[in-house]
Parts: structure tokens; C-alpha cells; sequence
């Protein structure tokens, strides 16, 4: 991939907010994960970009994901499903069962199910957002993940993504507590290998967005006009 100093990428943790758009959806939930990496490229028109590059994130390209899905069903029991799904984080997690709670477009998108991801072959219940935040059937927990991008400076823009979760009672919480204990290496791995896959994504994009790079393609970058147009 080629690369110049508008298109440097930098990961790194940290707690970071839902935002204002999960804050109204969800309220205050228990903060699982929280991961984010940096992506230099016009801070705005970035945003957008790189929100669209997150949400077009194909996890199966990485085999250890692969291997992490597959392991959680021979731990657990499940029946491997047959169903073809689309490829997109976004769309997959949708044709699941999640659905998303509040969008601020080019910016954030919240998505969330009420589900018990301690059973075998796990189910998602997608719920309208005044549903969701009103849920209390008891046996559950309710999850949120987010995708964002939010600018800094002139000329860059910060990816981030979290995942909370809130159980609706003592059992539920005692199952889940379970769950996390010995699934959640793998979950945040996932996490951490989803960045490595969106940031060159994000980067190929941003790349791409360049007039100049452009103005290249349209010519020919290969060719003595197309050298010369970059210059």
C-alpha cells in the first residue's frame, strides 16, 4: 500500500465515550471494550470515510477470526450455521438479528441487541431504541457496540469503537459473568484484529480520496502524464 504523511495510521486503547447519539439511545451501560486508531487524511470529509470503511469491515478475511468463531462453537456446542450472510460488518450483524439504535450519518452508529450469548447457538433480538432502553425481561443481557469517527485538527480524524453491556438480573449476570470469564480473550482479540482490517481499509480509502491520486487514475498513473500530474 503506498503511503505518505496524510495517510499515517496509529492504534491505540483507551476508555472513550458511546457519544451523543449512543448516550440518547442507551443511557449508561458497562463498559466492555473500548479501542480506536487514528487515521490522517482531511479531518471532515475523513469521517465519513472512514465511519463507511468500519462499517464495510469483512471480518472473515482474517483467519484467526475465523478460528475464534470456530472455536467458540466446539467449546460451546453449536450447530454451525449454513446461511449465507453478507460480508460487511454492518450488514452481517443486521442479517443477525442486531439493529441499529441511533445514527448520526458520516459520524456514528450505534448498534444493539438483547440476546444470552452464554447459550450455544446464540440469538439476537433487535429491538426499536425506546424498547431497547426500556427492556428489563429478565434472563438477558442487552449489548451495545458503536463505530465512530470524529475529526481533530485540520487534517485528521480518530476512529473508535466500544462495546457495553447491561443484565437484567442477578442470573443473567451471574451467566454472563461465566461467559466473559472465559470468552473474553478472544472477543477483544477480535476487536484488536478488526482495527489491523479497517485501518488499511481506511487508509486505501483515504488514499484514494486524494485529488491527486484521483487525477492519476483518471489519466494513468503509470504513464508519463500520470507521473507528472502527482508531481
Amino acid at each position: 500500500m503506498r503511503q505518505g504523511r496524510h495517510h499515517k495510521t496509529t492504534i491505540f486503547a483507551g476508555r472513550v465515550d458511546v457519544g451523543d447519539a449512543g448516550i440518547r439511545a442507551l443511557g449508561v451501560l458497562w463498559l466492555l471494550t473500548a479501542l480506536a486508531f487514528l487515521v490522517a487524511a482531511g479531518a471532515v470529509a475523513m469521517t465519513a470515510v472512514t465511519l463507511s470503511a468500519a462499517a464495510d469491515t469483512d471480518l472473515k478475511q482474517s483467519t484467526i477470526i475465523r478460528a475464534i468463531f470456530r472455536a467458540r462453537e466446539l467449546v460451546l456446542g453449536a450447530e454451525p450455521g449454513d446461511e449465507t450472510r453478507p460480508t460487511g460488518l454492518l450488514a452481517q450483524t443486521t442479517s443477525l438479528g442486531w439493529r441499529v439504535l441511533a445514527e448520526t450519518p458520516g459520524r456514528e452508529i450505534v448498534v444493539g441487541a438483547v440476546t444470552q450469548p452464554w447459550l450455544a447457538n446464540v440469538v439476537f433480538r433487535g429491538l426499536a431504541p425506546e424498547v431497547f432502553r426500556a427492556f428489563q425481561e429478565p434472563g438477558y443481557v442487552k449489548i451495545v457496540w458503536t463505530l465512530r469517527a470524529d475529526p481533530i485538527g485540520e487534517s485528521e480524524s480518530v476512529f473508535r469503537t466500544e462495546t457495553r453491556v447491561m443484565t437484567t438480573d442477578p442470573s443473567a449476570r451471574t451467566k454472563f459473568r461465566w461467559y466473559w470469564a472465559r470468552f473474553s480473550p478472544g472477543i477483544v482479540l477480535i476487536r484488536r484484529l478488526m482495527l489491523g482490517l479497517l485501518k488499511r481499509e481506511a487508509e486505501r480509502r483515504a488514499f484514494e480520496s486524494r485529488p491527486s491520486c484521483r487525477l492519476e487514475h483518471e489519466i494513468g498513473g503509470d504513464s508519463p502524464a500520470g507521473r507528472a500530474a502527482t508531481k
